[in-house]
């Protein structure tokens, strides 16, 4: 039979390659791929138990954990609950009971839960599952559990939860001018997708600390029109067409003004201080992000207030009685001063109100490391941690023995710099006593971190501080967790990560350490290869880093999902050599030096585009390509998986080295995108290096995408072609913010089309259906009227 020319055979390949590349794409979101790469425990009460949900691949089981023993047995009868649920009216089996906010009252006997959008109470003796009241979930029930306070339209009520009496606290609340709320995209024009109750109950009860965010004042965002209408009319619409958004150097920015509110007289007392500047991140409010507290005396109110520009940070007294204000101390920093390392949503404070002392994370030395504070003067007691290594999380703290619980990184010589220990340190002798620490990156579930953003329950430590329940991760090994003692004796295995739908043949990443363009740092990177990799054979090479990313030293490195490392595995399945590096300029909970590095040939926006630096990768990638000869440095691309425009860095500032560039959604003009307290500046933006393109490069962006404003894509392809330069754009009319399945696509296809020479197959799809109905309900909430 006569061999299939070259064109066919290349064609057979592809398609082979797409398939596999496929199956690992498809499971970022199917869970299809690996099972159990964490564990979220949830203690019961103060007991040494703890519950976590175990993923099987035909659904879920509860499991429950005596530490003491190191028993591990399933928390209740899965097919009797269901049958009880059934019985209620609500169909579902055994191996799919999808359970939250679950309470296990083990000595009475019942399991409270909630399901369906209902609270229940299933009673183990009875088997019966009964429907049981519920306050709504964000309201905050008072100390002494008799009032609860919550919102209703845009005021502060509280209810007295014995007699359901309601009350309302404020009165002049109304859209824009908000009390006791937070919408975790506002400051991109964001409004009313989700909202958190910004209220702390005094200690006695009697007082709430608050806040107020008035944006009425603040300018209306650039329009989101809706070209082509979801529902079959023919006229473009405007979408939310009195969003507000403020830029960098506007006059009125998103601000809170803080207040008290004494509950039983209804006595409001605003604070005797101007507005505070909404600052990085916005994902969690200004209480709930532990930016605020009570002082031990209830009268006392403490705040964190970071001035435009984040270089000036102030922490702030105030009396609740008088309003009067008192800046305690001040935290200055060249670049801008960090209390949230980019692995975390909140702060690493810890205040001590029972000692009157203020845990303090600083980078004041160069380094993010722990202070001990008197918290009613603000006099720095003493350093807790000092070193050439970075304090990385605050676990738990033990008053008796007056030791913290918290991991750090960088502390072993030669280890990557990235991967965490766990220890305690003694808050006044700065002693620390290490737990575990091996050359393994080992994950605690913190309710502050990233990693827990989709469980904030869950805590990695017992409330006795006597176990430590951790996952032990890196990017070449399946995760396995661990059950500890206070010492870091193994009590038991709770979970060994089952990664059998990894392909056949499966190819392990491999981590190295590389040295930047200056000869001198250590950067840390991933090297993705091909199942069918052939050191024989010549590879093009893709540069995915990606300036966001945590870590990537763990096998699931991003907060809880593998997202960046299943995708940069699926361009390698496609024929390619992959290499993620974090380089400096990044936010890479390193040393500020590291993180705050800049190419001084490169004048661009201190606070935002340092980090699209790509010399270092371009370093590291040459350093690679001495060791291993098959990745071709003749035919580098670099994408971009979201927002972070490192195609735009790489093509743009180094034409000579990337030849093909993919742009998803990019952050092309900072002056552009939501404020932050950004100060304005002159800085370049992407539009000035539009006469260097050389290369390919594809820009795509969504036409209702409400955190990058379309104008910023439309500069870049304005300067492009007054400079006469050829390029690619694909425009999506209903994307929102991100990607979804079909760029994702158009991405593969992109650069197997122009790095490898071939052509994509015909009538491919990606389909990944939890991809694209995050993209449909979000653009279902884009298309709701306020």
């Amino acid at each position: 039979m006569p061999r299939a020319n070259k064109r066919d055979d290349n064609s057979i390949e592809i398609n082979e390659r797409y398939s596999r590349a496929k199956k690992l794409q498809e499971g970022i979101g199917t869970k299809s791929i690996a099972f159990n790469t964490n564990l979220f425990p949830h203690w019961i009460g103060s007991l040494d138990a703890f519950w976590y949900l175990q993923e099987t691949r035909t659904g879920q089981n509860y499991r429950l954990v005596n530490a003491k023993t190191g028993s591990n047995t399933p928390a209740f009868d899965h097919a009797k609950l269901a049958s009880s649920l059934t019985l209620a009216g609500e169909n579902v089996t055994a191996d799919n009971l999808s359970l939250t906010e679950i309470d296990l009252i083990q000595a009475q006997g019942k399991i409270l839960f909630s399901a369906f959008n209902k609270r229940w109470v299933y009673n183990c003796s009875s088997e019966a599952c009964e429907e049981i009241t519920a306050y709504p979930k964000n309201w905050k029930v008072a100390p002494d559990g008799k009032t609860a306070a919550f919102v209703h339209d845009y005021n502060l009520w509280v209810k007295d939860l014995a007699t359901g009496k309601e009350k309302a606290l404020t009165q002049d609340g109304e859209r824009f001018n908000e009390y006791a709320t937070h919408q975790p995209m506002s400051v991109y024009g964001k409004q009313g997708l989700s909202q958190s109750l910004e209220v702390i109950w005094s200690p006695d009860s009697q007082r709430i600390f608050t806040l107020i965010i008035d944006i009425r004042t603040v300018e209306i965002g650039p329009p989101l029109v809706q070209h082509v209408p979801t529902d079959g009319s023919l006229r473009p619409k405007i979408l939310h067409p009195d969003r507000r958004q403020a830029f960098p150097g506007d006059e009125h920015i998103e601000a809170y003004q803080f207040l008290t509110i004494d509950v039983g007289s209804g006595r409001i007392q605003t604070a005797d201080y101007r507005p505070c500047p909404v600052m990085y991140p916005p994902y969690s409010g200004y209480f709930t992000g532990g930016r605020g507290w009570w002082g031990g005396d209830s009268r006392h109110a403490y705040f964190i207030d970071q001035e435009c520009g984040g270089k000036v940070l102030n922490l702030v007294k105030l009396d609740a009685v008088t309003g009067h204000t008192e800046v305690l101390f001040q935290e200055t920093s060249e670049f801008e001063v960090s209390l949230v390392p980019i692995s975390h949503t909140h702060t690493l404070l810890m205040p001590l109100p029972d000692s009157n002392e203020l845990i303090w994370f600083s980078e004041r030395d160069g380094w993010g490391h722990l202070y001990l504070y008197e918290m009613t003067t603000g006099r720095l007691k003493n350093p807790i941690t000092q070193g050439n290594w970075v304090v990385r999380n605050v676990l738990h703290f033990d008053a008796k023995h007056r030791e913290l619980f918290i991991q750090t990184a960088g502390r072993e010589e030669g280890r990557n710099p990235y991967y965490c220990d766990i220890c305690r340190v003694n808050i006044d002798t700065g002693i620390i006593t290490t737990i575990l620490s091996t050359n393994h990156h080992y994950i605690v579930c913190d309710q502050r971190s990233r990693f827990c953003v989709s469980d904030q329950s869950a805590v990695g430590v017992s409330p006795s501080g006597q176990y430590i329940v951790t996952t032990r991760s890196r990017v070449d090994e399946a995760p396995v967790s661990l059950l500890l003692n206070q010492d870091g004796s193994e009590v038991i295995t709770l979970e060994t990560a089952d990664v059998s739908g990894l392909p056949t043949n499966w190819q392990w990443p491999e981590p190295v350490i590389l040295k930047a363009s200056d000869g001198c740092t250590n950067i840390d990177a991933v090297i993705f290869r091909p199942t069918d990799f052939d050191p024989n054979k010549s590879y093009p090479v893709i540069d995915a880093s990606y300036a966001y990313v945590d870590p990537i030293g763990s096998f699931d490195n991003n907060h809880g999902g593998s997202r960046m490392y299943l995708s940069g595995a699926a361009y390698a399945e496609l024929g390619f050599i992959v290499v993620m590096i974090n380089n400096r300029g990044n936010d890479g909970l390193r040393d500020t030096a590291f993180r705050h590095y800049q190419n001084p040939d490169f004048p661009v926006d201190p606070l935002l585009l340092r980090k699209y630096f790509k010399d270092d990768c371009i370093a590291g990638i040459k350093q690679l390509a001495e060791h291993y000869p098959y990745m071709d440095l003749e035919r580098v691309g670099v994408v971009e998986f979201c927002s972070i425009p490192m195609a735009l860095a790489g093509v743009l500032h180094h034409p000579d080295f990337y030849k093909v560039g993919v742009s998803v959604c990019a952050m092309a003009d900072t002056r552009l995108v939501g404020a932050f307290s950004r100060q304005k500046g002159n800085w370049l933006q992407f539009e000035d290096f539009a006469e260097n393109l050389q290369g390919k490069l594809l820009i795509i962006a969504g036409m209702l995408d409400w955190a990058i404003p379309q104008a910023t894509t439309f500069r870049l392809v304005e300067a492009l072609q007054k400079a006469n330069k050829r390029f690619d754009m694909l425009l999506l009319p209903n994307l929102p913010h991100g990607h979804n399945n079909y760029t994702v696509q158009r991405s593969w296809d992109y650069v197997v089309e122009h790095l490898l020479g071939i052509e994509p197959p015909a009538g491919f799809q990606l389909t990944c259906n939890i991809v694209d109905a995050q993209k449909e309900a979000e653009l279902q909430y884009l298309e709701r009227e306020e």
